[in-house]
């Protein structure tokens, strides 16, 4: 399944995240479930003092530097610094257990396999409880890596009976069995995801009588997810049942109309043409790497990064070729600021994947965030000339246009036009809005109200293009009823976005409805108490109604909040003139 853009809810499972995360509840910080029921284990921050207290000083600076590491996301120094205290010799259960958590997490699942296995004594009589879980699994990891599945298949039944053994379990039984040949899918009867597991074990042993009884039993579990249901459909046009896949298709569509993938599915089902909409797992590996993906997909949708980056990088390990892993890897660490590490997975995504279009305009993204626009340019240029890719021409624009430069920002805007040929299509009225807003601030306003107007036509409910346009006609004197019944629609859509809120106060000031205008200009300061431009508004309104002293008031607030010095300046001479000044230079107060 691959992990879109915009990534598609997942409702939750009950309880599941909460076992899932508590697994590595002793060397992960996924604050959300330290109180999770039947998981007392301390976290690390209760138990970092007395951990610490056992260890020689300066290895009690390596232990609480690795702590602090690792909170902000820094995992692989959260791994250097317990990698010291484990270098000189020291043997403690929970540093050995968090060294091992930490080395998966940072990608070194080598070591982390390793760690384990010294982790968990090799004894028959041995009961093995909840900490020695995560040991286990990443035994079986190890186990998959030689091929010995027999010895994995040993190692999942040592674990133990109850938590989150009880999902993971079911895994690492079916597809130990599923490449020793044989079908063992009784556990994965629970929940969608392990029905889906049973499906494709199913599938890769080509036992086919049970995949159209699993997908019903499939259809059926509580709270299923649109993610699963897509999957569950795209199993029966695999299995050659095109008319349930529709209906389920169909189904989708109308959670998400706008979702370009399922869109295309529906549309080659309807054509009759035979594609390859369900991918068969090849290997036992790409079994039990899809099955970790799934996992952290769950713990990512839960916001438990934590956990989901070990598992993340767990399915990585098995199936280096999966891609979602390698998204959602990326996804983590961007989601954390460590956009370093978000690009180098980005940039793992091969140039043949479906995915790599997407990935390097994510990689440009983040370079604007770390206001690196000249390596952002590039790479959006190069694939608008070499993959006459619409979107980053659109997003080219949109680095210029949030420059102020909106003569280049109006070139690469027009030039992702002209790749339509026509008129642009409803899916891209986007562009008409952004188009608009570029040729506005230019001052170009023929050809900014003309886009604005394509736009709204496209999208005649949207608030931002309402406001955009009866704002910029208001600032104008033009349209003025025009201009306020379609502002007083956008305050509507969005009743407490300052920046509409600020237009129905300053189209009906416009209007000489000064008396009318205050509340709302009150009201849209509140909202945004710093923004220059509202506060100068309201000292406009409150200077209309006789209030003079408040009035010099919030111009005072504007002069001392804008960094625009010729709005300066004209704020200043009506701290001294007031309104007899000449008029107010006009901000901008639009929500792209």
């Amino acid at each position: 399944m691959v992990l879109p853009t915009a990534i598609k809810e997942r409702l939750p499972m009950k309880s599941l995240a909460i076992l899932l995360a508590a697994c590595t509840i002793g060397a992960c910080v996924d604050n959300d479930f330290k109180a999770a029921p039947g998981f007392q284990q301390a976290s690390l921050e209760t138990s970092a003092g007395s951990s610490a207290e056992k260890l020689p000083p300066v290895h009690a600076g390596d232990y609480l530097s690795s702590l602090f590491a690792q909170s902000h996301h820094d995992w692989k120094n959260a791994e250097g610094f317990i990698g010291n205290i484990m270098a000189a010799g020291i043997e403690d259960p929970l540093i050995r257990r968090r060294a091992m958590i930490l080395a998966m997490g940072s990608g070194d699942a080598s070591t982390a396999i390793q760690l384990a296995q010294h982790s968990v004594p090799d004894d028959p009589n041995k009961t093995y409880s909840d900490d020695d879980t995560i040991a286990l699994i990443f035994m079986v990891m190890g186990a998959f890596d030689q091929k010995d599945y027999k010895q994995a298949e040993l190692y999942a039944q040592k674990m133990p009976k109850d938590g989150m053994s009880q999902f993971i379990g079911p895994f690492l039984t079916g597809w130990s069995n599923a490449a020793l040949g044989k079908m063992e899918i009784s556990g994965l009867k629970n929940n969608a995801i392990h029905l889906y597991h049973a499906i494709l074990i199913s599938d890769y042993l080509k036992q086919y009588g049970d995949i159209e009884k699993l997908l019903t039993q499939a259809e059926v579990v509580q709270d299923i997810s649109t993610e699963d249901l897509e999957r569950i459909a795209d199993i029966y046009a695999h299995i050659n049942k095109p008319k349930k896949a529709l209906e389920l298709y169909s189904k989708i569509q109308k959670d998400w109309p706008d979702d370009a993938e399922i869109k295309e599915k529906i549309s080659q089902i309807q054509s009759g043409k035979v594609v390859p909409l369900f991918k068969s797992i090849k290997t036992p590996q790409e079994g039990l790497g899809e099955a970790f993906y799934d996992i952290s997909k769950i713990l990512f949708d839960e916001y438990s990064d934590e956990s989901a980056r070990v598992f993340g990088f767990m399915a990585l390990h098995l199936d280096p070729n999966l891609t979602d892993a390698k998204l959602l890897l990326a996804h983590i660490a961007a989601r954390h600021e460590r956009y370093d590490e978000a690009i180098a997975h980005y940039r793992a995504v091969p140039e043949n994947s479906p995915e790599y279009l997407d990935t390097q305009r994510k990689i440009a993204e983040i370079m604007v965030k770390q206001e690196n626009d000249q390596d952002a340019l590039k790479i959006l240029s190069s694939l608008a000339t070499k993959k006459d890719d619409v979107a980053s021409m659109i997003e080219i624009g949109d680095i210029y246009r949030k420059q102020e430069n909106y003569g280049a920002a109006i070139d690469a805007y027009k030039k992702a036009a002209k790749t339509f040929g026509g008129e642009i299509p409803a899916s891209y009225w986007h562009l008409y809005y952004v188009l608009g807003m570029s040729y506005e601030r230019a001052g170009q306003w023929d050809n900014a109200e003309q886009a604005l107007k394509a736009a709204l036509k496209l999208q005649p409910d949207h608030p931002y293009v309402l406001n955009y346009l009866g704002y910029a006609w208001a600032d104008r004197g033009m349209n003025l009823k025009e201009a306020l019944h379609m502002i007083r629609k956008a305050v509507s859509l969005r009743p407490d976005d300052g920046y509409i809120t600020d237009s129905l106060g300053w189209v009906m000031f416009k209007m000489e409805q000064y008396d009318d205008a205050v509340p709302e200009l009150e009201k849209a300061v509140e909202l945004l108490p710093y923004d220059p431009t509202i506060n100068d508004h309201l000292g406009d309104a409150y200077w209309k109604v006789g209030r003079k002293l408040e009035a010099r008031f919030q111009w005072e607030r504007a002069k001392n909040y804008t960094d625009d010095s010729a709005f300066a300046q004209v704020l200043a001479g009506k701290l001294v003139s007031g309104l007899k000044a000449p008029s107010a230079v006009v901000g901008s107060n639009t929500t792209e």
